[in-house]
Order: C-alpha cells, then structure tokens, then sequence
C-alpha cells in the first residue's frame, strides 16, 4: 500500500495542463464515434424496416412473370400475397415526355408498411388512375385529374404519389415513379417481348407457413428466380452502404491515428521535461516500474477527458450526416445508441496508451548522471523504445481490427495511407536536407530554423500533408474524373438511347430521324438470352470468384449480331470473324465478362432463348469502351447466326437542344419505345457524387484538424525553447512586432510546403485513380497547388501563434532567472 501510494504521490507530481493532447484525443475519437454511430442508425433502420422495405416477409424477384403454383402454394398454406410489376417507359402528357418507372399493382398492394399519396394514406389506384411522382408532374405539367398517356393507355393522375415501403431510395432510379393497377397492364402494349420488367409476388402472413413455403421454393427452384427474405431487404443499398460505412470507419480510424500521434508527440515533450525529476528518483533508488507506473497514472485525467469530449463532439457531429446523403439512405433514422460511446471510451485510452509507451518505457531508463550532465538523455532507440513501438502496435492492431474488420479494404486504405505518409516523410525531408547543406537559401528565421537538427519538422510536415492531401482528393476526385469524362466524350456523343423498337418500327423511326435532319441511326437488334453452361459445365455447378459474378451470369444477357465491331471496341485476343462466315455461330465476349465468369477463346457457351438451346464457340475477347454513349453488348454474335429469334431493336444518337421536341413526336407516334436521356443520368451521377463528396469532406475535416493538432503539440513542444530564444532576443533590442512576424513566417512556410507536398500528392493519387478507372491519364488541375498550400499557410500560422503567442508576453528577466 505504501508503494501504491507513493505512485500516486508521483502521478499527481506529473500532472501538467495538457490541453493539446486533449483537443488532439477529443478530435479523434469524435471522428469515430460519428461514423460508428451514423453507420449504426442507417443499420438499424434497414433492420427494423425490413419488412416494409421488402413489402412482404417473402418475394419472390423474377424477370419473367412468376409461375401461378408459387401464388397457388401460398393460398394453400393461408399467407396473403399481392403482386408488382416494375419497368421503365416514357410518359405522355400536354405536349411534353418524361422517362418513369411504372409501377403496376394489384388491389392487395401493400401487404406490409403504408401507401402515401396527397399527404395522407391512400389505396392502391383504380384501373384507369395513376399516381405520380411530383417530379413527373411537375416535367408533365400535370394537375390532379389531368389525363395523360402511357403506351396505349390513357390514365387520369389522381395526385401525388408520396411514398411507397418497397422502394429503394431514389438513387438507384433512373426517373420518378408512376403507380398504376395491374390490371391496366394488358392493355398498354408495354411488356411485350424484350421489355425489361421486375416481376415480384410479396408474401405475409403465419411465420411456420412462411417457413413452408420457404421450403416449397427451395424445391422448386428456377433461373432468373430467387426469394428474398428480411435478411436480404434492399441488397444493392445494404452493399454501397457497407462500403461507405467501411470508408467513413476508416477515415475515422485514420483522425484517430493522428490524434494518436499528436498525443504521442505531446508525451514525448511532457516526459522530457520530468527527465531531471526522474533521474533525481532512480540516484534515490526509485526502481523503474514505479517512474512506468507513475507516468501512466498521470495519463489517466487525458485520456478520460478527451474521450469523453471527444464522444460528445462525434454524437453532435453525426446528425450533420444524414441531411448531407439525403435521397440515399432512409429517410426515417432511429436514435443514436450506446454501442459509439463504447467504442470512444475505449478507443480513447487504447490509442493514448499505444502512442505514449514507447516515451514512458524510454523515461525508466533516464541515466542517473543526468543530476551532474545535463545534457544526457535516455537511449533513443534502446530495448525500451522497441519494447514500447510492439506494444503500442499491437495494441493498434487490435483496435482496427475490433473496429474496422481486418478485410482487404481496411489493409487497402490504411496501408496505402501509411505508404503515403512515409512518401511525404520522405519528401518532407528533402528540402530540410538541402537547406542544411546551404544548397537552399537559408535566413535566419525561416527555413534555416525549420532546417535545425533535433527538431520534428519533417514529421509535422508529412503530417499536416496527409491531412490536406485527403481533404484536397476528397473534394477534387469527383470533379476531375467527371471533367475528364465529359471533356473526352465528343459534342456529338450520342446523348439518347432506344430500347424496345420493334422490327415493324424500324423505318417509321429512321424516317422520323432523318426528315428531323438528324443522321440515320445504326439499329442494332437485342435478342434475349439465358447463359446455361460454359464448356458443358452448368452454372449453377461452376465457382465464380463473388456473389456479383454470380448474379451476372444467371441474369438474362442481351445478345445482338453485327457484321463488324463498333469502333470503340477493340479485339485483344482471337480473331475477327469474315464476311463469309455470317450465319456462323461464333461469339464475341467482352473482356471484363470473360474474365468474371473465366470465359476463355473456344469456349462454348450454350444460351437458352425463347425456351429453346443455342451454343456457341468464343471466337475473340473485345475490350470496350463503355463511356462512349454507343449501343454495346457483352455478348454478340455473326449476323444472321440468330436470325429468325424474337428480337427487339435498339440504337443510340445525338439530338441537339435545340430539337428537343422530337422526343415527344417519336413517343406519340411510337408509344412502346423507351427513351433514355444520358444526360439526365449524369446529371444524377453528379449529384449523388456531390452528396456523398459532402459527407466524406465532413470526416475528412476530422482528419485534417488531427494534423493541425499535430502541429500544434509541435509547436507547443517547444514553447521552453522560443522563450529562452524570444527573451535573449528581446535583451538585444528585437521588437515584438518583429519577433510576431518571424513566428508567423516560419509557421506558414511550413504550411505552404505541407500544401505544396499535399497537392503533389494529391494530383497523383487522382492521376492514377483515373488512369484506373477511365484507362487514362488525367490532366492536373491547378487549383489544388493554389488553393491548398494557402489553406496550410493559414492553418500552420493559426497553430503556430495559438501556441507560442505567450512567448511574446513573458517578460524576458522571468525567463533568464529560470534560466539560471
């Protein structure tokens, strides 16, 4: 007891303001309690809305009408059920066309959750009414009961559809939608053959009758067939959403790590300033665990402090997320939860303690000889510091694994982040080098200060740099990709597409184009197929790499016949085929395709189309540039191979502004046809990239004020230093103005070269992240080198003044007796 309460003694001895460190902690572990917890909400509101989401506790999901006996088994076992059917088409009214997604259901619609429409709770439409979007009214310029056409329908719009609880957030829509009665559909003439519709038979009721059927399904199973349950309610959400959560944790991890850093650098100058005091106990005989301890016990105060701000500052700063991805998530989120906090609380003090062993480990061996030299330090890189460097990794490994999963995107983004942190390391150090060597110009109080041996400016420097460069990429990874994507589409890059032009259709539609002075379009026909085997092999027996390749091969393809290539395909293996060889039935397989589903030359794929076989044998593999807004097929065939299948037409062209109008006149002289703007999905792409650019540079910004605060334990490090230096100075007749102007000089010249390393960064990373994704180099913008190397110059100059201002203040005698 007595030696614990001389530990004790010791820690309350140690206790110094330590602002920095806290601030530091506090961001850090803010950043990850507002990921942490915004993540949770989003899962839990996926969870407790499953049902709803799915509109039933069961759905079947085909792309062909589902079989009656599914319908007939339900009835038997007492469930109740209630059909949709979901397709794109255009939309007629007062002159004006609008691309929807028509809904069709029956009277039971919805079996689970509620139908809105008008503000207020509502039935499914009567045959000859429709609900709409108010985008779409607003695009039709439709009031309620305004008349409008829908394929060879002609619907009355009884008001504002609201909200419905099967669908997905708006995103994942290519227009609003329009809610009819199934029993509608026969007559629109828009599920003839080749239309592309979402078949759905929703399923509630008893949960051993669900179980039942359950079974039931599993025995009868059929391609392009699958049944969905709570677990798998709105899989193409829960997925992007898995991915950004992943992201957003390990942008949090990464603030939490500079924190850490920060602490680290703060303990490292807490302890040096104990070192005097430490080696006066161990000439007294004081053994080294109690100086261990002791150093220890007095991180307790920092460690529960800044976590518990910083759990404070990560639940305030969650309920900015939501606002930022709205349309994204749902939209109705629970109340954050405890889980966050634990992880803060928790995090907090492991993160302290990791960065701050090795300094304490390296304390205990402070040289007695200290009392007589002054000038003796512990073993920089002794057994202690590797002692302390393992453990505190170890530790750290620990809690990315408890927190972030040790998946390959965890050790992807961390470790390119530490690579990235070694580069700027690394490149920091140059310019320090070369001013040590007088190659650089080097005054008194700029660079040559920053140059001084012994000091942390290249740590600072690659800091401070990896803040600013995730920050710049965040916010001009969006713009220069798109930019560059736009820049390389010609201005007469085809900006329509067609789908669903029957083969009767096809000169009425030229015709219709070239009378509008428009070129005549390339029709290409669309054949509809399912992949049964490859090499003999079905696919249900054969190993793809994921569940994304497995959903590719068992969806229908669509197949088309050409006698020669686009010429933005290019064939990197095999041959063409010749003019001779049409009615061959030899295939031409995309390359990303080919290599997902391990399609190699000669293989042969064997197709069922209208319920009838047809094989072919793999003649080339085609790169294709699928950003070119041309017609594209994964699969096609010689022409004529398929000739006599059912089959529709689709084509692509450029319509300019100014001609508009001619998309109204072909879908009322074609009302089966669907027309998709391109340029409206950009438009959508831009947005949705925008919201989520928001959301990112808000983590972000946690990420970039753990460097500041780097800096700022930096700066404050020092203090002693620059008040021994500003006190002798001032005794020599300098003024506090000049004194201000160099600490301010030094500190933004050390922003400006952390922006200017930030932005180097940054252009590469995006250089070749669009040489990854668009197979091209990307041009480098300028603004990141003007903008961010300001923004660094200002946030080191505030870090560096914030802590050193009182410096200036502290009259020089004071300093010189505590010198003495």
């Amino acid at each position: 007891m007595r030696g614990l309460s001389a530990i004790l003694w010791y820690a309350r001895r140690q206790r110094q303001a330590a602002w920095g460190m806290i601030a530091a902690l506090a961001t850090g572990v803010g950043a990850l309690v507002a990921v942490s917890s915004f993540a949770e909400r989003v899962g839990a509101a996926l969870l407790s809305g499953a049902a709803e989401a799915l509109g039933g506790d069961l759905v079947i999901v085909a792309d062909r009408p589902v079989p009656a006996h599914f319908r007939d088994e339900a009835q038997r076992l007492g469930l109740r059920t209630s059909s949709t059917t979901s397709f794109p088409s255009m939309a007629l009214g007062n002159g004006r066309t609008r691309l929807v997604e028509v809904k069709a259901v029956d009277e039971h619609y919805p079996l689970l959750g509620e139908l809105r429409a008008n503000g207020r709770p509502t039935e499914a439409p009567a045959s000859g009414e429709a609900l709409m979007e108010s985008d779409a009214l607003g695009a039709l310029d439709l009031q309620p009961g305004a008349r409008f056409e829908l394929g060879q329908l002609t619907l009355t719009t009884t008001g504002r559809l609201d909200d419905e609880p099967d669908r997905a957030p708006s995103v994942f829509a290519i227009g609003p939608r329009v809610m009819i009665a199934a029993a509608d559909l026969p007559a629109s003439g828009l599920l003839g053959f080749g239309s592309r519709a979402s078949y759905r038979l929703h399923l509630a009721g008893d949960a051993d009758a669900l179980r039942a059927f359950a079974d039931y399904a599993k025995q009868h199973p059929q391609r392009g067939l699958r049944l969905e349950g709570l677990d798998e309610a709105r899989p193409e959400l829960r997925e992007a959403l898995d991915r950004a959560e992943a992201l957003l944790r390990i942008s949090g991890l990464l603030a939490l790590l500079l924190a850490g850093l920060a602490v680290g650098i703060g303990m490292q100058d807490r302890l040096r300033r104990q070192l005097d005091a430490t080696a006066t106990l161990r000439a007294i005989g004081a053994p080294g665990r109690f100086i261990a301890l002791g150093a220890l016990l007095a991180l307790l105060p920092i460690a529960a402090l800044g976590s518990l701000l910083g759990v404070g500052l990560g639940y305030a700063a969650q309920a900015l997320l939501p606002p930022l991805l709205q349309g994204l998530i749902p939209t109705d989120l629970p109340p954050p939860g405890p889980r966050p906090a634990l992880y803060g609380l928790l995090a907090g003090p492991v993160i302290t303690l990791a960065f701050a062993l090795p300094a304490i480990l390296r304390l205990r061996s402070t040289p007695v000889l200290r009392i007589l030299r002054r000038h003796l330090e512990p073993p920089a890189w002794g057994w202690a510091t590797w002692l302390g460097l393992l453990a505190g990794g170890g530790l750290l490994a620990g809690l990315i694994i408890l927190l972030a999963g040790a998946t390959r995107l965890t050790a992807a983004v961390l470790g390119g982040s530490v690579a990235l942190g070694l580069l700027l390391l690394a490149l920091a150090g140059l310019p320090l080098w070369l001013a040590r060597r007088r190659w650089l110009p080097t005054g008194s109080t700029t660079l040559g200060r920053l140059a001084q041996p012994g000091g942390r400016t290249h740590i600072t420097l690659a800091t401070l740099g990896l803040g600013l460069m995730a920050l710049t990429l965040a916010f001009s990874l969006r713009h220069d990709l798109l930019e560059s994507w736009s820049e390389r589409l010609p201005v007469d890059a085809p900006n329509r597409f067609v789908i669903n032009l029957m083969a009767d259709q096809r000169d009425h539609f030229r015709s219709l184009l070239t009378d509008a002075g428009l070129a005549a379009p390339e029709l290409q026909p669309m054949i509809r197929g399912r992949l049964l085997s490859i090499d003999d092999q079905p696919i249900s027996e054969r190993p793809l790499a994921d569940p994304r390749a497995r959903n590719l091969a068992e969806r229908e393809f669509n197949l088309s016949m050409a006698a020669r290539h686009p010429a933005d395909n290019r064939i990197i293996a095999g041959r063409d085929w010749h003019p001779d060889e049409a009615g061959q039935p030899w295939l031409s397989v995309e390359e990303g395709l080919a290599e997902r589903l391990g399609i190699a030359l000669d293989s042969t794929l064997e197709f069922e189309i209208a319920g009838e076989r047809w094989r072919g044998t793999v003649l080339n593999l085609r790169q294709v540039q699928w950003d070119s807004f041309n017609v594209n097929f994964f699969v096609t065939t010689t022409p004529s191979a398929l000739a006599g299948w059912p089959a529709t037409w689709i084509t692509s062209f450029h319509l300019p502004d100014r001609q508009a109008g001619l998309v109204d006149r072909l879908v009322a002289d074609l009302p089966n046809i669907t027309i998709i703007d391109t340029r409206a999905a950009l438009a959508q792409v831009r947005e949705v990239l925008t919201r989520i650019e928001q959301a990112v540079g808000l983590v972000l910004g946690f990420v970039l004020l753990s460097a500041w605060l780097v800096l700022w334990n930096t700066a404050a490090g020092t203090a002693r230093t620059r008040r021994r230096e500003t006190a002798l100075l001032r005794t020599l007749g300098a003024s506090r103005a000049l004194l201000r102007h160099q600490l301010l000089s030094e500190y933004a010249l050390l922003g400006l070269l952390a922006g200017l390393l930030a932005a180097g960064a940054a252009s590469l990373v995006s250089a070749l992240l669009g040489r990854l994704i668009l197979e091209d180099w990307l041009s480098v913008s300028a603004w990141p080198w003007l903008l961010t190397p300001l923004l660094g110059a200002s946030l080191s100059a505030a870090a560096g003044w914030l802590s050193l201002r009182g410096t200036l203040d502290t009259p020089p005698a004071q300093v010189l007796r505590e010198a003495e």
